[in-house]
């Protein structure tokens, strides 16, 4: 079950930067109620047992489009990688309980 877990692990990964991504873009112009420029966030990875793990923080900045808009399209991809291994991972085990027959 190693490939299943670090895919789940691999989608909510990349469901975590989108979220960060998505929050610095839809506060790009917004202020806090101090009236100080809203801070953007940003999702760091680090390696865990059967995937990886997410720690999500703020930029120490302002919130900008930039970074968030690469970030978001790296999700996109983390997703979709992750996808198609668990995609993968269905078709060789369905193969293999056909094997047994």
């Amino acid at each position: 079950m190693g490939a299943l877990d670090a895919a789940v692990s691999g989608i909510r990964a990349g469901t975590a930067r989108l979220d960060a991504a998505a929050h610095t873009i839809a506060n790009v112009n917004s202020t806090d109620d101090a009236g100080e420029p809203v801070e953007g966030r940003r999702v760091t990875l680090r390696e865990a047992d059967n995937g990886v793990a997410t720690t999500e923080q703020g930029t120490g900045a302002p919130a900008e489009l930039v970074g968030p808009m690469v970030d978001s399209m790296i999700a996109r991809h983390e997703v979709a990688a992750n996808a198609s291994v668990i995609r993968t991972a269905h078709e060789t085990y369905g193969e293999i309980v056909n094997l047994g027959r």
